[in-house]
């Protein structure tokens, strides 16, 4: 069987969750020994963009037996070529002829060329509806995976251009696709209730944690990492992943602040890693600021892949009280790390973390703080959960989904 996987979401500027769930997948794929023949497709590629992703981390799966790269297009930008690269106003005038007139231009050959060439694939897999006209494609049969339903459970929050478009991806799903992949059980109560996809053409495949993640065991390394943010020798709560409403960040501030006036722990802070929807990092200071423990919330933006190694190493609790995932990566990847988990009892976070977390209702401030109080102030319990997070953590790979998600494509072409 012919397999194909769009990859046209692997090219954004900002590395997201998504494209680290292609990659992985391909990886898993190639290395999963299957007969099917599988095509990691593009409808264009530029050689600038696929080195970026490289840098990134991403595409290492090439080196692998049988990996395959096809785009229906391959297109160097004039502005990359060697006329314009020393000249910074030529520069600027290639820009803008590459987006006001190539541009276009190339997408609408890109476009036609993928569309003729798809139509050799028995099951081409959209993993990302980064570009809409994957709906364009003509396999024999299309499986797409949906994350979550962030765009129709928050429209406001990704604004209505964004929420246009996963009701667009959720209609080809719905209509279009034989299998529909989801990363959690939640997911697939979500895609039913909500999207109206019959339960018996959606298959669950749990994901891995990152390739990069991995426990930090040199303890010169770990301090270095951690004095690079101001915390070598400072005892914190972690948060990581993106400031933004749904997270429920307000509430955890506050509990953090109930603990820290009660429990008498003079030196921790909250860290929270990761960027920001907009300014949403400066409620987030006001919320601190008015609960009193301004001084004590540490907000480190975006780290780098060894930074957060490091900051989940050395946690003495991970926090993660958001009010709705589709799956829950960070709290898997702070538990490869072996830091003691806090998270909520709703949507998909309790397949995540299992026994081996502290679960706790999102919207109660007063249980989020006992949880914090737990690991914060008994040893014994925290080293428990430690070793649970462990375990636990080591019950997800990226080999079971690939085998799931083959799984997948063959009851799509049956």
């Amino acid at each position: 069987m012919r397999i194909a996987v769009n990859i046209d979401g692997q090219f954004q500027p900002h590395l997201t969750g998504i494209q680290h769930y292609t990659d992985s997948l391909l990886g898993a794929l190639y290395g999963s020994g299957t007969e099917h023949e599988i095509t990691a497709f593009a409808s264009w590629l530029a050689p600038a963009f696929l080195e970026r992703g490289i840098r990134d981390g991403l595409f290492a799966w090439r080196a692998l037996p049988h990996a395959r790269l096809e785009a229906a297009l391959r297109y160097t930008p004039l502005a990359d070529g060697p006329l314009f690269a020393q000249n910074a106003g030529l520069r600027s005038l290639a820009n803008k002829i590459d987006g006001r007139l190539l541009n276009p231009m190339k997408h609408r050959l890109s476009d036609r060329r993928a569309q003729a060439r798809s139509r050799r694939f028995d099951v081409l897999h959209t993993p990302d509806p980064f570009r809409p006209q994957f709906m364009d494609f003509q396999a024999r049969r299309s499986v797409v995976t949906i994350h979550d339903i962030t765009t129709r459970l928050f429209p406001d929050a990704h604004g209505a251009q964004a929420a246009a478009a996963g009701e667009r991806y959720f209609a080809y799903a719905r209509d279009c696709c034989a299998r529909v992949i989801v990363v959690s059980e939640s997911t697939k109560r979500d895609v039913v209730e909500h999207l109206g996809i019959p339960a018996d053409r959606v298959d669950v495949t749990h994901t891995g944690p990152r390739a990069t993640t991995r426990r930090v065991e040199d303890p010169a390394a770990l301090r270095r990492e951690r004095a690079a943010l101001g915390l070598a020798d400072t005892p914190y709560v972690l948060y990581a992943g993106t400031l933004e409403p749904r997270k429920n960040l307000p509430r955890l501030i506050a509990a953090f602040a109930r603990v820290v006036a009660q429990s008498r722990l003079p030196e921790h802070r909250l860290v929270l890693a990761g960027g920001s929807w907009g300014r949403y990092d400066e409620e987030l200071r006001r919320v601190a600021q008015d609960s009193g423990i301004a001084d004590r919330v540490v907000m480190t933006g975006y780290v780098t892949n060894d930074s957060m190694n490091a900051l989940m190493t050395g946690s003495d609790a991970f926090a993660y009280v958001s009010e709705y995932e589709g799956f829950g990566m960070p709290p898997l990847e702070a538990m490869v790390c072996g830091a003691p988990v806090v998270a909520s009892n709703t949507t998909s976070l309790p397949e995540v973390v299992g026994d081996a977390g502290i679960q706790v209702p999102p919207q109660d401030v007063e249980a989020i703080a006992g949880a914090l109080h737990c690991l914060l102030t008994d040893r014994a319990e925290n080293a428990r959960r430690r070793a649970l997070s462990t375990e636990r953590a080591a019950q997800f790979s990226w080999a079971r989904t690939a085998a799931l998600t083959l799984r997948a494509y063959e009851a799509a072409a049956r």
